[in-house]
């Protein structure tokens, strides 16, 4: 069985010859990473079950804001010739 000892980086008792070479300690500290990543979102107020769907809202809305701008922006010109 695998288990981490001391904090990341710390060796695998697994028999690996270096810990970040093992799938398991990579397993883990993404895990780790994760969890402090839904922290950091809480802490914050957000959701983080609803996080990546207003991530892709505000995406889209740029995309669209964008659109319009060169549509804009190239009626200008076109009033300008």
């Amino acid at each position: 069985m695998h288990q981490m000892v001391g904090p990341l980086p710390g060796p695998c008792r697994c028999g690996s010859s270096s810990a970040p070479s093992c799938p398991f300690f990579f397993i883990h500290y993404m895990n780790e990473r994760y969890q402090a990543m839904l922290e950091q979102l809480q802490s914050l107020g957000l959701n983080p079950n609803s996080f990546v769907a207003s991530v892709k809202d505000l995406q889209n809305e740029n995309f669209m804001l964008k659109e319009a701008c060169k549509k804009e922006h190239s009626e200008k010109e076109d009033l300008h010739e």
